[in-house]
């Protein structure tokens, strides 16, 4: 009854790598029956040119653990619906044993829209990574440097690990550090505030930057944390 009712692809796997059973869910992620998938081979499911790496994900325990142990592993495929359309699966593959036979049950996910996300993510941390600007995260008690890209810790003369969890009036000079809680305010009432300041590097040198700073804020308007853009300004100044 579990099994028909989730909402996970639930496929059962003989040592012999055909499908012994097929849950509702797993209908609906693949889009064949269950007459048409019990009794063959499990490589039906998946693009050709995963079916030699799958052997060793899915089927290999049963060469290489001798109780067919594979519980708890989560491994990622590229399935095939029965339109011929790929799409990334996950599966997170148990064993068990039955009479002689050892079986395995793989729970599978359709994780297209996460790996949309996940691909989304990676673009942008990419761009973060090699932009000129510094780009630095506020930590959850909005007083420290949480996360920071290099672009930011080279400006100040710091490499990121010596700069994340320190406090961020650090990186201000002495002087702008009485009006940063003003600014902070304004950020948090506008949702977003640039202005210019003066930050401090690791040798004492103080230089002009202009901050752009934005408050993510949660359903009920609390912030959750700052993303904040610097720019080091020295040359325009001096122009």
């Amino acid at each position: 009854a579990i099994a028909d009712s989730t909402q996970d692809g639930i496929v059962v796997l003989n040592d012999r790598a055909q499908i012994t059973y097929w849950n509702p869910s797993a209908e609906r992620i693949f889009g064949f029956k269950a007459s048409e998938v019990i009794g063959q081979d499990v490589h039906m499911l998946l693009a050709p040119h995963e079916h030699a790496e799958s052997d060793v994900k899915v089927m290999g325990p049963f060469a290489q653990e001798s109780e067919g142990r594979v519980a708890g592993r989560t491994v990622k495929l590229e399935g095939i619906r029965q339109h011929g359309e790929s799409f990334p699966i996950e599966l997170s593959l148990a064993s068990f044993q039955t009479g002689d036979s050892r079986n395995v049950v793989a729970i599978v996910r359709d994780i297209t829209e996460r790996q949309k996300w996940e691909d989304e993510i990676l673009k942008w941390s990419s761009v973060i990574e090699h932009a000129q600007w510094g780009v630095v995260y506020s930590g959850r008690d909005l007083q420290s440097l949480d996360s920071m890209n290099p672009a930011f810790a080279r400006m100040h003369g710091y490499t990121v690990e010596e700069l994340r969890g320190r406090p961020i009036l650090e990186v201000f000079a002495p002087d702008e550090r009485s009006s940063l809680p003003q600014n902070i305010a304004i950020t948090h009432q506008r949702g977003s505030y640039t202005w210019e300041s003066k930050h401090i590097r690791k040798d004492g040198t103080v230089f002009p930057v202009l901050i752009n700073a934005t408050a993510v804020k949660d359903g009920e308007g609390h912030v959750l944390y700052r993303a904040v853009n610097v720019l080091d300004i020295t040359e325009q100044k001096e122009a």
